[in-house]
């Protein structure tokens, strides 16, 4: 691992607004540098020892890039999260303005 690498999962680590499978992610290759075992790792993390390996696979093939999450099969969502918010706001309190105020 590069010192510049390193710094980085350290600084993944350390953000407040980090997510939670991005931190493991750091932790699994940052322990795997110090010689811990991915059983090791797997305990510390409450986790299973093919997770622990397939994040330190990923971190050897493709560095950090392999950390994050891989493209989804399937088509991608029709609209973005705030339309389909404003949708389903808008669906709620369409029935109140429908027979006599009553919603089903």
């Amino acid at each position: 691992m590069r010192p510049e690498e390193r710094d980085q999962l350290e600084e993944m680590i350390r953000q407040p607004k980090a997510q939670a499978r991005y931190v493991e992610r750091a932790r699994i290759v940052l322990w795997a540098a110090e010689g811990q075992s991915n059983k090791q790792i797997a305990q510390r993390l409450g986790t299973r020892e093919a997770r622990v390996s397939r994040w330190r696979t990923r971190f050897e093939r493709e560095g950090l890039e392999g950390l994050h999450d891989a493209p989804r099969l399937g088509r991608p969502p029709r609209k973005g999260g705030e339309d389909l918010q404003a949708r389903v706001l808008a669906q709620l309190d369409e029935p109140r303005t429908r027979a006599g105020g009553f919603a089903r």
